[in-house]
């Protein structure tokens, strides 16, 4: 997903990079939610740590995940760990828009089957056939019919 395991960022690259604002990134450092940077002042520095669990704060925000589960999640995970999540949530946010561009029903069916692996391609198509009565209905409803013929007839006379 992101392969800068040895650069060193500012602040405000990196608030570009995750796309929070640089107070935002201050204020989720003293939450706990991303490690102190590496020095202090106008020298401090952010890296890839900072970079995925940020970028992983704020997608769980924009679920409206509490601060402070964020913070009990995200307390033993390893770099890697949040990378595999951050790829994860990815792949699935890329999943829900193909199937969201699914035009009928029965295609958003096939493109959720073929995503979970259930299927490797598109299933054919099914027509509904006419529905018919059942036996035992058709003869009720004749039934039904051959009374009420009998009964206008007999209030003719």
């Amino acid at each position: 997903m992101n392969d800068y395991p040895h650069r060193e960022f500012n602040i405000r690259q990196l608030a570009a990079m995750t796309g929070l604002s640089v107070r935002t990134i201050r204020y989720y450092v003293a939450e706990g939610l991303a490690p102190p940077p590496d020095g202090r002042g106008r020298s401090a520095t952010y890296g890839e740590t900072h970079l995925l669990r940020l970028q992983l704060v704020r997608r769980l925000v924009e679920q409206r995940v509490p601060l402070t589960e964020i913070k009990q999640r995200l307390a033993g995970l390893s770099t890697n760990e949040v990378r595999n999540l951050l790829e994860r949530a990815e792949a699935r946010k890329e999943r829900l828009e193909r199937t969201a561009g699914a035009g009928s029903p029965q295609e958003y069916v096939a493109a959720l089957l073929e995503e979970d692996g259930l299927i490797s391609e598109s299933p054919p198509r099914y027509y509904a056939m006419p529905m018919q009565e059942p036996s035992g209905m058709a003869r009720s409803s004749e039934r039904r019919r051959a009374w009420s013929e009998q009964r206008q007839s007999s209030e003719e006379v």
